[in-house]
């Protein structure tokens, strides 16, 4: 009788920090709807832009989620990291930006005040976000290559 290879099936924990992983890969991808939709309203120049970085990262992490590969996984937690990386950039450009127009108001800072802490607030937003995903897919990462080596 020929002998069927299967994959062991995934623990609860395995499980769990696939549908993480998921979830705030749908967040990110919700913060980039939101960053286009508001856009357009706002006119002072700003840094923001990095963050459609996400559009082409998050279904990657969402593939690497579905996928029984350890290594997909680790390399989406490098790109989680990266993009928390960049996140922080854009959240110091803005809290200089706030902090100036806080210290000389003037007409102008206050509109520019309106828009970077709106910034700040969506670059928090995937931040938060970012590194709640990067230690789900660093356990991920683990965890398969634990299943790996019992099979």
């Amino acid at each position: 009788m020929d002998k069927l290879e299967v994959r062991p099936l995934d623990t609860p924990n395995v499980i769990n920090a696939r549908n993480r992983i998921r979830l705030c890969a749908a967040a990110n991808l919700f913060g980039c709807v939101l960053y286009i939709g508001i856009q357009p309203y706002f006119s002072q120049p700003d840094a923001s832009w990095a963050h459609l970085l996400h559009i082409i990262i998050e279904p990657f992490v969402i593939v690497a989620s579905l996928v029984d590969r350890s290594i997909l996984a680790y390399l989406a937690y490098v790109a989680s990291v990266f993009l928390v990386c960049v996140d922080g950039a854009i959240v110091a450009l803005n809290i200089v930006a706030v902090n100036r127009c806080i210290r000389e108001p003037s007409a102008y800072c206050f509109e520019r005040l309106y828009e970077s802490t709106t910034w700040l607030l969506i670059a928090i937003w995937f931040i938060v976000f970012g590194v709640f995903q990067g230690s789900q897919l660093y356990d991920l990462s683990k965890q398969l290559e634990a299943k790996d080596i019992t099979e």
